[in-house]
């Protein structure tokens, strides 16, 4: 007689989350980058400046410092077998051994905006303006792993997906975050697919996407064989610090779904604030918010600030009741604004499918006026104080601005 077989169905174990703190070590900067190491058994610091990196196993009690990564590191990201770190220094692209060693040049990269790495030893990098660059991570010659898009300012935060070949990366309009979307990418490949819009970095982990929108880290499943977000976005954590002049938000994962991120009352926003000549605080201006590069009018009676809480956009500040109104509202990215000697006028850079200068009333009547665009980036920066000439930058390359001198026409202000 045959043996009978039973199975009996066994209940799957309780999924159960873990959430506990680490404190920030001595030498950490005052708003240091963190990095999980993708096993989740270390986690990196990015110390003040001129210091080395710092690394702690979660399964001990103290930070250490990595020697031979000093030189004001920045932007680290780790090796897929959490054996070594790469990071930008001294206007290079380097590596370095957890368990000790001299660090490694591997590219120039003047402004480094983050890095990922292979299982099959492919590191992407990139600075802050420009497309995503590919290196071997033994070193050699750095080409080109993405091309921008009409109206795209720079690639940034690679994240290489599991199979080792495609990759999420954001792209931005602008040299701070402005308008960030997400993009899954393929090496040795043209494929390039938008998947959302973000406020900061993306990175994968156990099947979803995350991101920050606004202060609220976010997480969305993602189908890895069709490439596609496939489901609601979630909320996970609230008030996730951001470096908003970057698109870079304060969290890390592994890709089993181990989860680090650092909050603040502030979400990385900022305030204008007082001093007088010895430093000492007076008092602040307006609530925080996404701010940017702003300008005093030239009777210090209001200030025209770019903010990117929300759509970026130019506001007006005035001084006396700590009031503002909104100035621009064209869904493009607003920023530099320049006020005229008289103050009547103030001229700004529109960041769209082409870069232009344009010029309005500084009472916010009437219709803006186009006075120049270009396909490269360019910047208004000064206005002569005879009011015939405006300063703006060209930004040829990440490493290459030039100042230009426009003739401006006259205009009337009723």
């Amino acid at each position: 007689m045959p043996a009978n077989i039973f199975h009996f169905s066994e209940m799957p174990p309780e999924e159960r989350s873990l959430l506990f703190q680490v404190p920030l070590p001595e030498g950490a900067g005052g708003n240091p980058l963190t990095r999980l190491s993708p096993d989740g058994r270390w986690i990196a610091f990015q110390p003040t400046a001129e210091r080395p990196i710092l690394v702690r196993a979660l399964d001990e009690l103290a930070a250490r410092p990595l020697p031979g990564s000093g030189g004001s590191p920045y932007n680290f990201f780790w090796s897929p077998d959490g054996r070594s770190i790469g990071f930008g220094a001294g206007g290079k692209l380097r590596r370095i051994d957890v368990a000790g060693g001299p660090a490694t040049v591997l590219a120039d990269d003047s402004t480094h905006r983050g890095g990922s790495w292979s299982p099959e030893g492919v590191i992407l990098f990139a600075s802050s303006q420009g497309p995503l660059m590919r290196i071997k991570a033994e070193g050699g010659t750095a080409t080109p792993a993405t091309t921008l898009r009409q109206g795209e300012y720079s690639h940034r935060w690679p994240w290489f997906l599991p199979d080792g070949k495609h990759y999420l990366y954001a792209a931005t309009t602008g040299p701070s975050e402005d308008h960030t979307t997400i993009h899954v990418g393929e090496l040795d490949s043209q494929f390039d697919k938008i998947i959302g819009e973000a406020d900061s970095q993306p990175m994968f982990s156990k099947g979803h996407v995350l991101f920050v929108r606004e202060t609220t880290l976010i997480a969305q499943p993602f189908d890895l064989r069709n490439l596609a977000i496939t489901g609601a976005a979630v909320a996970v954590a609230e008030q996730i610090q951001r470096q908003v002049s970057y698109a870079y938000a304060e969290f890390s994962a592994t890709p089993d779904g181990l989860l680090e991120y650092r909050t603040g009352t502030n979400g990385g926003l900022y305030r204008l604030t007082w001093f007088d000549r010895s430093g000492k605080q007076l008092g602040t201006l307006g609530e925080p918010s996404g701010l940017g590069n702003f300008q005093m009018s030239p009777d210090r009676r209001r200030a025209a600030v770019a903010d990117s809480a929300g759509n970026r956009d130019i506001w007006i500040y005035d001084v006396a009741p700590g009031l503002r109104s909104r100035f621009t509202f064209d869904p493009a990215t607003d920023s530099d604004p320049v006020w005229s000697p008289d103050g009547r006028e103030i001229i700004f850079s529109r960041r769209s499918e082409r870069f232009g200068l344009y010029r309005k009333a500084s009472d916010g009547s009437g219709t803006e006026s186009l006075l120049l665009d270009d396909a490269r980036p360019i910047f208004s920066a000064s206005w002569s104080p005879d009011g015939n000439f405006l300063l703006y930058i060209v930004r040829e390359s990440s490493a290459n601005d030039d100042i230009w001198i426009l003739p401006l026409p006259a205009r009337e202000i009723s």
